[in-house]
């Protein structure tokens, strides 16, 4: 009888564990959606709006940019210069996502999309990592 008592005590621990474990990685997945799907609501209001100040709250301290040909490692200050000087010369009309998702081998998402703008359209690339939580743009790639 105590020994029955003592299995069921040990198997609701482990039930237990089990959802709680359950639950925080489903929250995790849950976040790390959201998370993205907030930089890209914030990257079509910025483009619609032409101003990329909103958008840099995304922005990691540096950023890998690329624009067609011209590639460099910008400050957060710098990297918002060049993405204004970009919607400036080209007027972007709209944004939309064709692929997202997750590096396999790292806690990293990404985004590519397509902006047309009055010169074209544009691909743009994307890669976030997480950094205390919240996914900042690393790296993004503006090509035709």
């Amino acid at each position: 009888m105590v020994l029955v008592q003592v299995v069921l005590i040990m198997f609701r621990r482990i039930y237990l564990s089990l959802i709680l474990i359950t639950s925080f990685v489903l929250c995790s997945f849950r976040y790390d959606a959201q998370n993205i799907d907030e930089v890209i609501n914030t990257l079509k209001t910025s483009i619609n709006i032409q101003n990329a100040t909103q958008f840099s709250e995304y922005f990691d301290n540096t950023i890998d940019i690329t624009v067609s040909n011209s590639h460099s490692v910008y400050t957060r200050s710098h990297a918002i210069i060049l993405i204004n000087d970009f919607y400036h010369k080209n007027q972007p009309v709209s944004f939309k996502v064709d692929y997202k998702g997750s590096s396999p081998l790292s806690d990293a998402q990404y985004v590519i999309g397509t902006t047309n703008t009055q010169n074209g359209s544009f691909r743009i690339y994307l890669y976030l990592k997480n950094k205390g939580g919240k996914f900042v743009i690393q790296e993004m790639k503006i090509a035709r």
